[in-house]
């Protein structure tokens, strides 16, 4: 039923033993478990077929997802509106940097497989840094 844990002759042992016994024969250990422990229910027969959900069940959580895509397609066009977004902030590129730029792409290009496969990317990057540069 249930049990405590206590230290081999302990002074609390006599005690506790013969409140238990007599919360037991005044009843309150048998009114606590039919308060606390669930009842088995007495159910109808399960049903054998599900009825299917139909518009009228579901027409609440329709409801509310559509309230929500409301919202956030209300809420974008207020921050585009009202916040537009901001321009990247320009950086310093130092000679350092395109220095080393220039050995990685030799080194890239000392490969003729290479020179073809990175050729369009590297010259990209080289035109945003000579913009940055400037």
């Amino acid at each position: 039923m249930f049990g405590f844990a206590i230290r081999n002759n302990s002074p609390y042992y006599q005690f506790i033993s013969k409140e238990i016994t007599k919360m037991v024969n005044e009843g309150h250990v048998r009114f606590a478990e039919l308060r606390t422990l669930k009842q088995i229910p007495k159910c109808k027969p399960i049903l054998r077929e599900a009825k299917p959900l139909t518009f009228k069940k579901l027409f609440t959580v329709f409801l509310i997802v559509a309230g929500g895509i409301l919202a956030a397609v209300t809420v974008l066009v207020l921050e585009t509106m009202f916040k537009p977004m901001e321009k990247p902030t320009e950086f310093e590129v130092s000679d350092d940097v395109l220095q080393l730029f220039d050995q990685m792409q030799d080194f890239f290009f000392s490969n003729p497989h290479n020179r073809k496969v990175f050729a369009g990317s590297i010259n990209d990057l080289r035109r945003k840094l000579k913009y940055y540069k400037s």
